[in-house]
């Protein structure tokens, strides 16, 4: 490849490749899969040695638990459920009071492991005498014994000083040592008892843990048997109870019906209730009469509605004239008086007044007549429906007061009816109860019977080494998958470039010795080395991020000090000046001057010199000979760094020496630190950020990134220093970038050879 330039004077003076010229940052790429398969592989390859000690240490614990562990006995009986239904004042009640549901089931295996049952056993077995069960008789162990020369030096020391405020509170009432040992073997028996319901049956398994085989199955079947005869205690107590109790109640509602009884003949006695059927021709009556008043209302109605018409007609035929003809035949048409109709007819017909005359006084003495009888008729009505209303009256009060006594006389029958029925039944329940008493059942009985078992129990070698091993490995595991989760550090280029959306441009291999200078010395020992190499692929990078117009003055930045910054600017300068071009380096971090440590220079003139005038650039720039580089040292300066590069003399400077040289490689402090690269970042062409592999937090770099796009520059690319090619290997970057050919293990070899 041809790397040459254009001479200095055929360039612009401008930056030919200015950071605000460049696109924007890409976003950040989402975070790769950590359960993706590759990179799960590589991770537990990675963390093999930390998952192997985790099991490791899993397996020592189980197997000293193995090693410590009492071996366990345990024996199992068991007991099958009677299911018979039962109700409550049944004579089944008595003998059998447990049904099929899961409630009942459950509550069975409650019983089982109730401590009432739990406190007979051990009084049974005499448990308490047993230094299983009672830890007062076990030989104290050496945990014991440490535990008890503990406690005596302390009652020693602090037993003097706390015996006046002991003393001066309330005495506590002294524990009964009896009860305290009962209650201790009970919570050890409860500890070795295991009871199970059998899925889909009503069978119970009692499973019981113990130092020895026949003492376990004792216990086992102790408990059954004792489970059993609980429950026959309890029907006979239970049909103790009912007996008295349905005495009582039977006595009790003997004198109830009694006194209803005689509440009946009482009331039948004071009524004059005679019978229902008396009540119900009354309530007939009552009926008739309503419709008769009804009807006499209609017909008065009627009369007066006709009277008030014919008053009104009359009146017409009085005032004479041609409606008077009209008047006398709609009269007789309503009266249907043939009479009146036929003079309505002769009036009608013409024939002179002398007829008229003669005829309308008897026409009008008939109707008046007709009207006078209508109102006779009305009268006679009205008057009918009034002695009707007073007659509905007196029967709907002697009837209310029927049906009142009649209401009263039957709630009383039926309550009578009522104590009747529930004395006789109580009555029934009481001679069975008291017939049956004596012959109940257990609802349980005894299924299998417990046997001494031939093997322990406990310890389960295999389960436990199994479960260890498994817990070891979930352990390890997380413990890998969490330290990878919650670790920032850039272990690779793809990472890096997910995180920032810039592009690394290239990868600097670790230098074999951490002195300074050791680096610049290997390049220009041997050229042809990875390291070299690394340096030379970075260079290109840089050179071709801008084609159409190379970049000349390259700054390098980094977040924070450590990241090999200055020896990546100085190695990109030494492979530049070893294509025969002009190089300068110059150092433009002011505060930790580390150039004299490489080249061996004193500070006597250098970039301030320049600045001030003190001297010219041909004085302060020096040239060593190893690496064929100019070098324009810093200087200890009174003022603050970020205004001497925002000077005009700065950029004058900047463009004269652009003017001189090929190549600029300019050494920045870490941007999170200090605002000079920020500065500086503006006389530039290009800028590279450092990152320490391993070590720099991609938050961290981020965040320095952030600081040059706040004020409109990007940073043109990043390289990821001082890797390790055997922990790239381990991250699935072997020979990324450098050592072209080579895998992890050659590649770690080759850059020093």
């Amino acid at each position: 490849m041809n790397d040459q330039s254009p001479p200095p004077q055929a360039r612009d003076s401008r930056p030919a490749h200015s950071p605000r010229a460049l696109p924007p940052r890409r976003p950040p790429a989402p975070a790769p899969d950590l359960f993706e398969p590759r990179a799960l592989l590589r991770l537990l390859r990675r963390e093999a040695w930390r998952i192997a000690l985790v099991l490791l240490v899993a397996l020592a614990l189980a197997g000293w638990r193995l090693i410590a562990a009492t071996p366990m006995w345990q024996a199992e009986a068991t007991v099958v459920l009677d299911t018979r239904e039962a109700q409550v004042v049944d004579i089944e009640s008595v003998m059998s009071g447990l049904s099929a549901d899961s409630s009942v089931v459950n509550t069975e295996v409650e019983v089982l492991r109730s401590r009432n049952l739990m406190d007979r056993v051990v009084a049974k077995l005499e448990l308490e005498a047993d230094p299983e069960f009672n830890p007062d008789l076990a030989p104290p162990g050496l945990a014991d014994r440490a535990l008890g020369a503990l406690s005596g030096l302390l009652d020693d020391g602090l037993g003097a000083a706390l015996a006046p405020a002991l003393d001066a509170g309330a005495p506590a009432e002294p524990e009964d040592p009896a009860f305290r040992r009962r209650q201790t073997a009970i919570d050890r028996l409860l500890e070795r008892l295991r009871v199970q319901n059998v899925p889909l049956s009503y069978v119970f398994v009692i499973r019981v843990e113990s130092r020895s085989a026949a003492k376990s199955a004792r216990i086992a079947n102790t408990i059954g048997d004792l489970y059993i005869l609980d429950q026959l205690e309890a029907k006979f107590e239970a049909t103790r109870r009912a007996t008295s109790w349905l005495s009582e109640r039977v006595a009790d509602l003997q004198v109830d019906l009694e006194a209803a009884e005689e509440r009946v003949k009482e009331y039948s006695a004071s009524t004059s209730l005679i019978s229902e059927a008396s009540l119900e021709v009354t309530n007939r009556q009552m009926k008739e009469l309503r419709e008769r008043r009804a009807e006499l209302d209609a017909r008065g109605a009627e009369a007066a509605l006709l009277i008030e018409r014919l008053g009104a007609l009359a009146a017409r035929i009085r005032s004479g004239g041609p409606e008077a003809a009209g008047a006398r035949a709609e009269a007789a048409a309503l009266l249907g008086d043939p009479r009146l109709e036929a003079l309505a007819a002769d009036l009608a017909r013409p024939g002179g007044a002398g007829r008229e005359t003669a005829l309308a006084p008897r026409f009008d003495a008939m109707l008046a007549a007709s009207v006078e009888r209508l109102e006779r008729e009305r009268v006679r009505h009205v008057a009918q429906a009034q002695g009707i209303e007073t007659s509905i009256g007196e029967l709907e009060g002697r009837i209310s007061e029927q049906s009142e006594d009649l209401v009263r006389l039957r709630q009383l029958q039926r309550e009578a009816e009522a104590s009747r029925l529930l004395y006789e039944y109580f009555l029934g329940r009481m001679k069975e109860t008291s017939v049956q008493q004596g012959i109940q059942e257990a609802d349980s009985r005894i299924l299998s019977p417990a046997v001494a078992p031939l093997d322990p129990a406990s310890p389960r070698k295999g389960l436990t080494l199994a479960v260890a091993a498994t817990l070891g490995l979930v352990i390890g595991v997380g413990w890998a998958l969490a330290r990878e989760t919650l670790d920032d550090r850039v272990r690779g280029p793809e990472p890096l470039e997910a995180a920032t959306g810039l592009k690394v441009m290239g990868v600097i291999p670790d230098a074999p010795s951490r002195r300074r200078g050791a680096a610049l010395k290997l390049l220009v020992e041997k050229p042809s080395s990875a390291l070299a190499e690394a340096v030379r692929n970075l260079r290109t990078s840089v050179l071709l991020s801008n084609v159409d117009r190379r970049p000349q003055v390259v700054m390098v930045t980094s977040s924070v000090p450590g990241e090999g910054k200055t020896t990546t600017t100085l190695m990109l300068a030494q492979n530049a000046a070893a294509l025969g071009k002009r190089v300068l380096v110059m150092e433009c971090d002011l505060r930790r001057r580390v150039f004299q440590a490489y080249f061996g220079l004193d500070e006597k003139t250098g970039l301030l010199s320049v600045l001030s005038g003190q001297a010219t650039a041909d004085q302060a720039i020096r040239h060593d000979p190893t690496t064929g580089l100019d070098v324009l040292t810093g200087q200890r300066s009174r003022a603050n760094a970020a205004d001497v590069f925002s000077s005009e003399r700065f950029g004058e400077l900047m463009e004269e020496l652009r003017e001189r040289y090929d190549f600029i490689f300019i050494d920045t402090p870490p941007v999170l630190a200090v605002p000079d690269a920020r500065v500086i970042a503006g006389r530039a062409d290009a800028v590279l950020y450092a990152v320490r592999w391993n070590a720099t937090g991609k938050e961290m770099v981020k965040a320095g990134l952030d600081l040059f796009e706040q004020i409109g520059l990007r940073v043109t690319g990043l390289t990821l220093t001082q890797a390790d090619p055997r922990g790239l290997a381990r991250y699935g970057y072997a020979g990324y970038g450098y050592g072209y050919g080579y895998g992890a293990a050659a590649a770690k070899k080759y850059y020093t050879t």
